[in-house]
């Protein structure tokens, strides 16, 4: 290589310096937004329940969250009040294999799918 071909280099790496760093912080700020977005909306969902495969009975929300706190309380023996649950869905007809689950966040459930695979396996 020549001289002015090194020279011309060199200038380029000078003036892309500055441009490599910043994508560097933006990186590093992305990736610290996405933790926070990820805690925040672990902590709003905490207290949320979904319940799979019953009957639709009730009239509102505010009629599950009282079954389902009932349910809690008489069959399941658990002390369970209605504060306790911040939001509660249902999903699905019939009470064919009901259940509950936690709210969770996608990414959370991506991960939880794959260690259930793993477990699978073994």
């Amino acid at each position: 290589m020549n001289n002015q071909t090194k020279e011309i280099l060199s200038q380029i790496d000078e003036k892309l310096k500055p441009l490599v760093l910043e994508i560097e912080e933006l990186k590093r700020d992305n990736s610290n937004l996405k933790n926070k977005l990820e805690m925040y909306e672990r902590k709003e969902r905490k207290k949320n329940l979904i319940i799979f495969g019953i009957k639709e009975m009730e009239q509102s929300q505010k009629q599950l969250l009282e079954w389902t706190v009932e349910k809690f309380k008489n069959e399941m023996l658990i002390n369970v009040s209605n504060r306790d649950i911040d939001n509660i869905f249902r999903i699905g007809k019939g009470e064919k294999d009901a259940y509950i689950t936690e709210d969770f966040p996608k990414e959370v459930l991506a991960i939880r799918k794959q260690l259930q695979e793993k477990m699978m396996e073994k």
